[in-house]
């Protein structure tokens, strides 16, 4: 997923390790630069399934604890949205996931610039 967000929009960053051997295969955190990661929370939510920050952080308007102790801006910590990927997911589901984040966050960047 990481790979296509990257070649089709600009002004994303991966956050944590870009290793793979260092991160969690199921999990990934991105920063979609100049959108409000509830904004595109709320545009994705009948799409799939994604987050704002961890369930211990829900209501919250501070960024998330992790991301601030790791560092990056104030527009990346408050851009950043979390995915979670199960055993039953497919890459048609992945694709069709990618199609709309890749929609959602052009269209909001429009109202944002």
């Amino acid at each position: 997923m990481w790979s296509e967000l990257n070649a089709r929009l600009d002004d994303i960053v991966l956050n944590g390790p870009s290793t793979d051997g260092e991160r969690l295969q199921n999990n990934l955190n991105v920063s979609f630069l100049g959108v409000e990661n509830k904004a595109l929370v709320r545009k994705l939510r009948s799409d799939i399934a994604v987050s704002a920050g961890s369930a211990c952080t829900t209501g919250s308007v501070e960024a998330s604890h992790v991301l601030q102790a790791i560092g990056g801006a104030e527009d990346q910590l408050h851009s950043a949205i979390r995915f979670g990927f199960g055993k039953d997911n497919t890459e048609k589901e992945i694709d069709q996931a990618i199609d709309c984040i890749e929609d959602a966050v052009t269209r909001l960047r429009r109202f944002s610039f």
